[in-house]
């Protein structure tokens, strides 16, 4: 794992230690490595999709125009994705 990221490698090892099923992680080389180590993988804008799926939140669109103003980076293709698939 040492082309990733220090916490992504860490978050990794974590979920290893814990026997966790799925990870919560957004970096691409690091998703890669993890559904390597066997985990389901799930990104930022996935646990939106779950929340707004699950009533917990009206509407994932405000979310991500926090988070890109924050400076987390989202792919134009996947955040339309999302959008889409959130009915936004």
């Amino acid at each position: 794992m040492g082309y990733l990221g220090k916490g992504e490698a860490e978050a990794i090892i974590l979920s290893k230690e814990k026997k966790a099923d799925l990870i919560l992680i957004d970096e691409k080389k690091a998703r890669k490595a993890a559904r390597r180590a066997g985990f389901e993988v799930v990104g930022v804008l996935g646990l939106l999709l779950a929340a707004k799926n699950k009533a917990l939140i009206p509407a994932i669109k405000p979310f991500i125009e926090e988070l890109s103003k924050q400076g987390f980076r989202l792919s134009k293709k996947v955040t339309e994705r999302a959008l889409k698939e959130a009915g936004e």
